[in-house]
């Protein structure tokens, strides 16, 4: 166990800066910087060189995650085993960035791509491993409103500051690698972090998937709320797909397709922001969680299989803020019911890394399937059928126990055997 504490205020803005840099990195390329960069490479097949770069840096973040909590669970270095990923994810994870940047091969941008995703996913394993380590159940919900709004914030930053930056691509790309290092250097001057000092079994053990993946049999819980996020986050995970829709749907210019994207980043920003918050406290104050995330996945999937069918900017904008007020509500709820049902404390950050599958993994299908979908029937085909995934995985809910009414959130017991 992590015998270092960081006080609840120093905490909470420590993780908000850290994410804020990894997600300021992230979030540009995804949105609107890696079409613009394969556009100038290999205009004649964007779609297909896109969805390979997207799908193949997101099953590399899949397996990074888990990986990286592992890593950082067994981690002994004086200078702690959350701070020290945090930092060496964001030195690494920047170099990469900007290798994107002077890249001028598909291949090279999918190397690079491939590599920010592993090495901010252990910035990432860090991040989210400190709130089990250090932040008791009773304030989980509303921390998890707070950074479930990051990702939001961190977007409109972005996307805000490249379009600021002026014409100049490379610029863009070598900001983006600076800042995630800077916020990593102020965030773990913040925490307090020590080695892992946890007692661990010497004697050898017969290895087993279940060691590292927990049984679905064993855990039910936890496997259905991972089955949940995993669909409800097929909708997000769009991406660039997003952007393409715009440019062929509306005919936007290049310029056009920069102040709408910034827009939308923005709307949907504070949208999310505020909804994350406020979802996050409404649903601690009732103590129910299962309304929220159900209502909020079903909010997202329907905005999406509409916008597929709308020939019309404005209605597509009306959309994406319906989305973002399920998304905000979704992030902020389904993360505490989340770490509700982890099957063991003592591997928190490798059980969080399996639940981050969930975020990454549609992010992999996603970009591989679009190609798919959009020759069946175009984008109205396409986003009706992510559409209804999404719904699906916020029916799964169902079979997550709710947390009691009138018990204290510290005094909650693990739920993830409870029959179902």
């Amino acid at each position: 166990m992590n015998t270092a504490v960081t006080p609840f205020k120093r905490l909470v803005p420590a993780l908000t800066i850290s994410n804020i840099g990894l997600y300021v990195a992230l979030i540009p390329p995804m949105i609107l910087l890696l079409t613009l960069k394969i556009q100038a490479i290999d205009p004649k097949n964007v779609e297909s060189a896109l969805a390979y770069v997207l799908s193949i840096g997101a099953f590399v973040a899949m397996i990074a995650n888990p990986v990286a909590g592992a890593i950082s669970d067994r981690t002994r270095l004086k200078f702690g085993r959350r701070r020290t990923w945090i930092l060496i994810g964001s030195v690494l994870g920047g170099a990469s960035i900007l290798g994107i940047g002077l890249s001028n091969e598909v291949w090279q941008v999918i190397l690079f791509w491939s590599c920010a995703q592993a090495f901010f996913n252990f910035m990432l394993a860090a991040n989210n491993a400190l709130i089990a380590d250090q932040i008791e159940v009773s304030r989980r919900g509303s921390i998890s409103g707070i950074l479930g709004s990051i990702g939001a914030v961190a977007a409109i930053i972005g996307i805000t500051l490249v379009n600021a930056l002026g014409e100049s691509q490379m610029i863009k790309w070598y900001v983006l690698a600076i800042i995630p290092m800077v916020c990593a250097i102020i965030a773990i001057s913040m925490i307090r972090d020590s080695g892992s000092t946890g007692s661990r079994k010497t004697e050898k053990e017969k290895f087993s998937l279940s060691m590292v993946i927990p049984s679905p049999r064993k855990y039910p819980v936890f496997a259905y709320a991972w089955l949940a996020r995993f669909l409800v986050l097929f909708g997000p995970s769009i991406g660039s797909f997003g952007t393409l829709f715009m440019v062929e749907r509306f005919h936007f210019t290049q310029a056009e397709l920069g102040s709408k994207v910034a827009l939308l980043t923005t709307i949907g920003t504070i949208i999310t922001f505020l909804f994350s918050i406020v979802g996050g406290f409404v649903s601690d104050y009732f103590k129910r969680q299962k309304p929220f995330v159900i209502g909020a996945g079903i909010l997202m999937g329907m905005a999406l299989m509409i916008q597929g069918f709308t020939t019309s900017f404005t209605v597509y904008l009306i959309l994406a803020v319906c989305s973002a007020i399920g998304a905000g509500i979704f992030y902020a709820v389904d993360m505490a019911l989340l770490t509700r049902v982890l099957p063991n404390k003592e591997d928190a950050a490798k059980d969080l890394g399996i639940l981050n599958i969930a975020n990454a993994l549609p992010q992999s299908i996603v970009p591989a399937i679009m190609p798919l979908l959009l020759g069946l029937g175009g984008y109205q085909t396409a986003f009706s059928v992510i559409g209804i995934l999404g719904i699906l995985g916020a029916i799964a809910v169902l079979k997550v126990p709710e947390m009691p009414r009138g018990t204290k959130a510290d005094d909650v017991k693990d739920e993830t055997t409870a029959v179902i």
